[in-house]
């Protein structure tokens, strides 16, 4: 029987198939209301209106079974006003040896609020469609969802579709547990799985356990499990195999966020995945977690790993995945809940990144059974900006031959491995203020050194890294060694530092032996300081700058500048002075925008830095007053304190070409032209006397007569 209603949507009578019996292959049976839908043109609905309690629809492979879908279609499971209590279950003991439960051969269907189990091969079979939806099912148990009577293979089989399993509003939620194959498998297409109970029995505490994978993604692209909100949350844990397993060198762009996967309902218990937490094996470019708390998952209390990536059994894929802001080996009280092994696994593949250098993309990876990061066979994978402690192995490990333990440095670095077996850095010194790290790696190479401190030191003495400190780069010279002083700031006395290094290709080392802050005492000292009169346009002008033994940016400002033009006996306003400080490398650099295009005027320069004024970040004042002197003197281009021929005959060989001071760019307009030349006329045979010569005044000669010939030359 069938009625018609007009669907909001298509603005069209919608026909209303209703079933009335739990018969396989009677009129009114759901058999029959498939049959009638498939043959009206344009989307149906079939509802139930059997009677109260648990109603079982059991398909017969002689009497009839459940035919595909080949019409847009929902079926809503719903019960109506006039059986409350009603619960609709497709059981298929019945069915035959090969039978799945519901077949969807179309676009535009939606199965909602069924109990379908029983069924020798999948629960529910997507052909390639679009816009398919899975909601308020339960798939692979009872109608309570606490009695396993799993379909003999996925509970969901999805084959290149585009399919939508769960969702965000209260009753769009699915138990998909108990089958004897996948909990979800799909086979390219793209799908979206929220707020889903996928290995647990009904209320997320305990194992109900799909026999495989709870979700298995099979060359899928741009495809997500869970969201940015707590409603989009799955619940994935108890499954025997692997949580989630990403596979396939086609797969791409899959995103997994917001999961709980190995944790129960409340984030708080272990219910364990047999496997890994998540497996990537040959897929490439996945999303693990976000930048924002909302994409964090708890990846715990697996058998296994928290995570593991790898490549096809073709050797192909596992690259450039991104593991970032998640919780590995903890619950959501921060308490311990073990990966039995390791929290992150790279066996294979490269450019894989776990963190991202910012806080935003911290994991914090504690409290697994062995490492914390463990890689193998792989290389350019990046542990940067991460929490890692508390482990039972190393908190990274590089692994060689596939043993596990501290693998030393060698000379040069010239070793092959996992990461390439890269050194790692040695601190020579730390304090509250500062630290100082060496690196014997690779000639003539860019590094990031991250430093991280915590309250103690690992056993092995090779430290873990509870908290990110500061990052800075190092350079290694001919030989392959560098030194870099990085500011230390948040450090405290008594605690422990660590660091890593990390290559150009993204290759990070294992943490290095740990160090502990001591008391800094070392007064600052001025290392080296410059007058730079030569830069190009747009840069500033004239700059001076100070380099300090240590970072001294909270109390160097630009009224610690004493500049006294000794020539004119008149000091620079503290106003016409800015300051820029670089804590990394201890540099001040001193500009002068209070004076036109931020030129000084000509005369010798004094810059005093006074000793009490500036402090080190521990409160050590600068060991000693320091001063320097310098000249400007404009027309000047060669600086040997006299404007004369040699000046002009550089002026003239850049004519009316860009150039800088020591081109003949006077003004620093970025072109030597008239004007340079003008500057030049006006000052030629002048000269400025160095500062101890000042009570002999400069000597002013007559201008020479420019003959019109060469002023032409001049001119082009």
């Amino acid at each position: 029987m069938y009625r018609l209603i007009e669907s909001l949507e298509t603005r069209r009578l919608m026909a209303v198939f209703t079933v009335t019996t739990t018969a396989p292959s009677d009129p009114g049976s759901l058999r029959w209301a498939i049959l009638d839908a498939n043959a009206s043109i344009g989307p149906d609905q079939i509802e139930f209106a059997i009677g109260d309690g648990v109603q079982v629809i059991r398909p017969d492979a002689l009497l009839g079974v459940i035919p595909v879908i080949t019409e847009a279609l929902v079926i809503d499971g719903a019960a109506p006003a006039t059986f409350p209590t009603q619960q609709i279950q497709l059981s298929g003991e019945l069915a035959g040896l090969t039978a799945d439960g519901i077949r969807i051969g179309a676009s535009d269907v939606s199965i909602r609020r069924l109990t379908i189990s029983n069924f020798a091969d999948d629960g529910i079979d997507i052909a390639p469609g679009t816009n398919i939806s899975i909601n308020g099912c339960n798939v692979g148990t009872d109608v309570t969802g606490t009695l396993d009577q799993g379909n003999g293979n996925n509970g969901v089989e999805i084959a290149g579709a585009s399919v939508q399993i769960g969702g965000v509003n209260i009753g769009e939620g699915n138990l998909i547990s108990g089958n004897n194959g996948n909990g979800i498998r799909a086979t390219g297409g793209t799908v979206k799985i929220e707020g889903n109970l996928i290995g647990t029995a009904a209320g997320g505490m305990i194992a109900l356990a799909n026999t495989n994978d709870g979700v298995q993604f099979v060359d899928t692209v741009n495809s997500t499990i869970g969201g940015l909100s707590a409603s989009a949350r799955n619940i994935i844990s108890g499954n025997g195999d692997d949580g989630i397993e990403v596979q396939g060198a086609s797969a791409v762009g899959n995103a997994i966020q917001g999961n709980y996967i190995g944790l129960d309902l409340a984030g708080v218990a272990p219910v364990r995945n047999g496997s890994d937490g998540i497996e990537i094996e040959g897929a490439s470019q996945t999303l693990i977690g976000g930048t924002t708390a909302a994409a964090r998952n708890f990846i715990s209390g697996n058998f296994s790993d928290g995570i593991e990536i790898n490549k096809t059994t073709l050797l192909l894929g596992g690259n450039n995945n991104q593991i970032l802001g998640n919780t590995i080996g903890l619950n959501i009280n921060g308490a311990a809940v073990a990966n039995f092994s390791n929290g992150v696994q790279a066996k294979a593949g490269d450019g894989n990144a776990i963190g991202n250098g910012t806080a935003a993309g911290t994991n914090t990876i504690a409290g697994n059974g062995l490492a914390g990061v463990f890689v193998l066979d792989a290389n350019g994978i990046s542990v940067r900006h991460n929490a890692i402690h508390d482990n039972g192995g190393l908190g990274i490990d590089l692994a060689v031959a596939a043993f596990p333990g501290v693998t030393l440095n060698d000379l040069g670095d010239a070793d092959l491995g996992a990461n390439g077996l890269q050194n790692f850095p040695v601190i020579t010194s730390a304090d509250p203020g500062s630290v100082t790290v060496t690196l014997d790696s690779t000639p003539n190479s860019t590094f990031i050194i991250d430093l991280y401190r915590g309250p103690a030191a690992d056993l092995s003495g090779f430290g873990e890294g509870a908290l990110s400190l500061h990052s800075g780069t190092l350079v290694t010279d001919a030989s392959g060694f560098g030194t870099v002083t990085i500011p230390a700031t948040g450090l405290s006395i008594g605690e422990f530092v660590s660091a890593t290094a990390t290559a150009a290709n993204g290759s990070t080392s294992e943490f290095s032996a740990v160090f502990s802050a001591t008391a800094d005492t070392t007064a600052p000292s001025v290392v080296g300081s410059s007058f730079e009169f030569d830069q190009p346009t747009p840069a500033a002008p004239h700059q001076v700058k100070l380099a300090l033994s240590e970072n001294v940016s909270p109390t160097l400002t630009v009224s610690d500048l004493l500049l006294t033009n000794l020539t004119t006996s008149t000091v620079v306003p503290t106003a016409a002075i800015a300051l820029t400080f670089d804590p990394v490398t201890a540099i001040g650099t001193f500009t002068f925008p209070g004076f036109s295009s931020g030129v000084l005027p000509d005369g010798n320069y004094r810059a005093t830095l006074p000793a009490a004024s500036v402090q080190d970040l521990a409160g050590n004042a600068l060991a000693n007053s320091f001063s320097f002197d310098f000249f400007v003197f404009a027309g000047d281009a060669n600086h040997d304190r006299i404007v004369n021929i040699n000046d002009f005959s550089i002026l003239a060989s850049r004519f009316n070409q860009p150039g800088t001071f020591s081109q003949g760019d006077f003004n620093y307009d970025g072109v030597v032209n008239i004007s340079d030349f003008s500057t030049l006329a006006s000052r030629f045979n002048q000269s400025l006397p160095a500062p101890r010569q000042l009570a002999a005044q400069s000597v002013s000669r007559p201008l020479p007569s420019f003959s019109a010939t060469l002023i032409d030359d001049i001119l082009g």
